[in-house]
């Protein structure tokens, strides 16, 4: 009885799908099959009396029982065949589910701005019909959100959260809905309403300065409620002055301010009557700004150069002719040479030590410089993250892998119609049609385990077949991010010329062991001489650690939009020769200099330069030659600018908004500005009951009233304290500012909230929704399951089911002749 069960279960799965073969092949038994059959059918192999060959109705009825034979046997073999051939299908089924709900209720802070009443009679009416359970994720001013639904994510279960969803530390809530998509759980929400209205403040701006230089402020003023339109009297003051006293309702209100030494203090306060504000807590905000000394720069140069005027605005600036021995260069934070021939370029010894004990050197090109400078095949050039020459890409010489992330996390967070799997398909397809064909491509596709698309090959051997493999790829499962990069090592592996990967992912996984071993994967394949350039997708995209490995692999972290500057790497721009107009080409957008910056510079000259391979290329002309590229020399860094104008000066680089890629090279090559300094305090703005890190340098160890100093470096000591009220605090004579809790910030519905109640199937519900609630919580928890079911026994039982039934047939047919 199972067994006929069986049977009839697999016979409704062959008649509800598309029938597969594992061995498709073994199909083609059934011709020299069939073949042989038709030998038996038109051969007689015994020998007939000769009377019976005259019986015509003798032949006929033989005939027909050979014929029919002939069929049932065809049919059997073919059944049997069929058999061999391993058969199967997915059958889908629905099967009950959990019912019950857990309601997790947001007690913190933030949500004194909403009517919660409701929870009682909503968890009352809802238990009527199932079972409720009511928790608490978050109390006070802790809202560690993520922590709270992560506690309550189980397998096949549903929660009703009932937040703001403002996280002020731990986990995000984009992970969570990832785990939760995979363990088919369900997180849906609750929309709530206010009758009250809050406002805040903030003040954004520099931290640090120089002396003498305008430094842009944001007060922001926050509003929830009612108030989104009202105006309110903003006054913000400045060492004591007032500079602003205004009625507004902006958003956003900037001003400039420019200070001469010592620390400022920048207090912003919004004036309210007291019926009209919920929080007072939010209406203050204390920020400092300490102004430095100009760090000392040294510009080395042979001819007047209009670099040295945006120089000596921003540093303290010395200008010479000749580079000085290491006791002369030890006061400068970064030293400029601005168009040196290598003969010009003097004590390379006490410059090398300069650099490498971490100061900065920034070299300028130009037509006396570089390529036009003898550098080559010097020892100066052993300093530079470039070499002198042109790059010859050999056609094929790249062998390319795309990683293509396919993971649940992938089916939503992009936009409001797209999934980040469709963008990074259609991504994926852009770079290939971007590299140049004589480059060799493969691809990878992975969730928690990797899925070869297709082997490397010349582009203009497979692009068609890639492209349409890419564009089949479908979403979905758990997600471990080092799958994805083992499977692209397995490609390259053993394969000559340039290897990269460029791997198209979010980065989300809560999988902290996951991340590590990331990491660990892409520094080792750096060393093996692997470079892995990262696009990121998606809203919810993990970019901090996304940026980090980036920068371990030798390539660089995009954004989606920048994936287009893979074309200067794979492809084929055009080319220009100098003396023709360019434009300059960010590359790496996600670096310190390059960070937010737009160009429109329009330049006419570069020196014949080529990026050593550990060094980082940031900016390049729109026909791909090196422009700005930096790398770490011992523990200093050295930036190379290649690109001129016509006049061998920097032309519309010294003007904005193209001069901040000078200034930023500058910053980024000087490093920390006070490190050569004896003493300094070093202490950030702070918040009320949030622990704060005070860093001190100093020949001797620090005493404060209250702090416990301990060595970190060489003269350098650390110390942490919380402070509990607002306003403007000092330690070790250094002013500080401490602003109110960020739970009085971040007020209002959390985006993120809603973008997590989609990615797993929730739902947003109304409070006096209950049946709707209900009917939801039920509905989903219908699971459906998709098992793949063996279909052979069906065929082999059909099989012997008709060998019976012949049999039978050739018994009484052989009676019905003997009588």
């Amino acid at each position: 009885m199972i067994l006929l069960d069986q049977i009839l279960t697999e016979w409704n799965a062959i008649t509800l799908i598309n029938l597969k073969f594992q061995h498709f092949g073994r199909l083609f038994w059934i011709l020299p099959i069939v073949l042989a059959l038709i030998l038996i059918l038109v051969i007689t192999f015994v020998k007939l009396d000769p009377r019976l060959k005259e019986n015509k109705k003798y032949i006929h009825h033989r005939w027909v029982y050979r014929s029919f034979m002939f069929l049932t046997r065809l049919v059997i073999f073919a059944l049997i065949i069929f058999a061999f051939a391993e058969p199967y299908g997915e059958v889908t089924k629905d099967i009950p589910g959990d019912t019950s709900l857990t309601i997790l209720v947001d007690n913190s802070t933030s949500m004194e701005l909403y009517d919660l009443s409701f929870i009682p009679i909503l968890k009352n009416l809802i238990e009527q019909e199932i079972p409720v359970k009511l928790r608490t994720i978050a109390t006070g001013l802790d809202s560690k959100i993520g922590e709270g639904v992560l506690a309550n994510v189980e397998q096949n279960k549903n929660l009703l959260v009932i937040s703001d969803g403002q996280i002020t530390e731990g986990l995000s809530l984009g992970g969570i809905s990832l785990l939760a998509s995979n363990l088919n759980s369900t997180i849906s929400m609750i929309e709530l309403a206010s009758d009250k209205q809050d406002f805040g403040v903030e003040v954004f701006g520099p931290s640090k300065t120089i002396a003498e230089v305008n430094n842009q402020y944001k007060v922001r003023i926050n509003r929830f409620g009612e108030s989104q339109a009202h105006k309110v009297k903003l006054v913000v003051e400045v060492d004591g002055e007032q500079i602003i006293d205004t009625l507004t309702d902006k958003s956003i209100v900037e001003f400039t301010r420019n200070f001469t030494e010592g620390t400022h203090k920048i207090e912003a306060k919004l004036a309210l009557s007291s019926g009209g504000d919920y929080f007072p807590q939010n209406n203050k905000f204390f920020k400092t700004t300490t102004v430095i000394e100009k760090p000392k720069v040294l510009l080395v140069t042979k001819e007047d150069t209009a670099l040295a005027t945006i120089l000596d605005e921003l540093y303290e600036l010395t200008i010479t002719n000749s580079i000085p021995d290491k006791a002369g260069l030890e006061p400068y934070y970064a030293v400029v040479l601005n168009d040196l021939p290598l003969e010009s370029i003097n004590n390379f010894e006490p410059l090398q030590e300069y650099v490498i004990e971490g100061n900065g050197l920034v070299v300028v090109g130009g037509y006396n410089s570089f390529d036009n400078g003898f550098y080559k095949d010097s020892i100066f050039e052993t300093l530079l993250p470039i070499n002198i020459g042109t790059a010859k890409k050999k056609p094929g010489g790249a062998n390319v892998v795309l990683v293509i992330d396919i993971s649940g996390s992938t089916g939503f967070g992009f936009g409001s119609a797209d999934k980040s799997v469709d963008v990074e398909k259609a991504m994926a397809i852009g770079v290939i049609n971007d590299i140049n064909e004589n480059n060799r491509v493969g691809a990878v596709a992975f969730n928690d385990k990797a899925y070869k698309v297709a082997d490397i090959d010349p582009l203009f051997v497979n692009k068609a077949d890639l492209i349409d493999k890419i564009s089949r790829l479908k979403d979905g499962g758990p997600t471990v991010l080092n799958s994805g990069l083992r499977g692209a090592y397995e490609l390259l592996n053993g394969k000559t010329g340039s290897r990269n990967i460029i791997w198209i992912t979010d980065g989300v996984t809560l999988d902290t062991i996951d991340l590590m071993t990331t990491e660990e994967i892409i520094k080792s394949m750096n060393n093996d001489g692997i470079r892995v350039y990262i696009v990121g997708v998606g809203k919810n995209a993990n970019e901090d650690f996304l940026s980090k490995v980036g920068k371990y692999g030798g390539g660089f972290y995009l954004r989606a939009s920048d994936a287009t500057n893979l074309k200067i790497l794979f492809g084929e721009p055009e080319k220009k020769d100098v003396g023709q107009a360019f434009q300059l080409f960010i590359l790496d957008p996600s670096h310190f200099i390059t960070d937010g910056l737009e160009t429109d510079a329009v330049l006419y000259g570069y020196n014949q330069v080529v990026p050593k391979t550990s060094a980082d290329l940031l900016v390049t002309s729109d026909s791909g030659e090196p422009a700005i590229t930096t790398w770490r020399y011992g523990v200093g860094r050295v930036g190379t600018v290649t690109v001129f104008a016509g006049g061998n000066n920097l032309g519309e680089l010294l003007t904005a908004p193209n001069s901040r890629l000078l200034t930023r090279t500058m910053n980024w090559a000087i490093g920390e500005p006070e490190r050569k300094e004896p003493y300094f305090v070093d202490v950030s703005d702070s918040r009320v009951n949030r622990s704060t890190k005070v860093i001190v340098k100093s020949d001797k160890f620090p005493k404060a009233e209250g702090f416990e100093f301990s060595k970190i470096d060489n003269n350098k000591y650390q110390s942490t304290f919380v402070k509990n009220n607002l306003g403007f605090d000092s330690i070790l004579d250094h002013v500080f500012g401490v602003n109110y809790d960020y739970e009085y910030q971040k007020l209002g519905m959390n985006s993120g909230l809603t973008n997590s109640i989609i990615a797993t199937r929730g739902k947003i519900f109304k409070v006096d929704e209950v049946d709707e609630i209900i009917n939801h919580v039920k509905t989903v928890s219908k699971r459906t399951v998709t098992k793949r079911t063996t279909l052979a026994l069906p065929f082999l039982a059909f099989a012997l089911l008709l060998f019976i039934c012949e049999a039978i047939f050739r018994r009484l047919y052989e009676s019905w002749i003997m009588r």
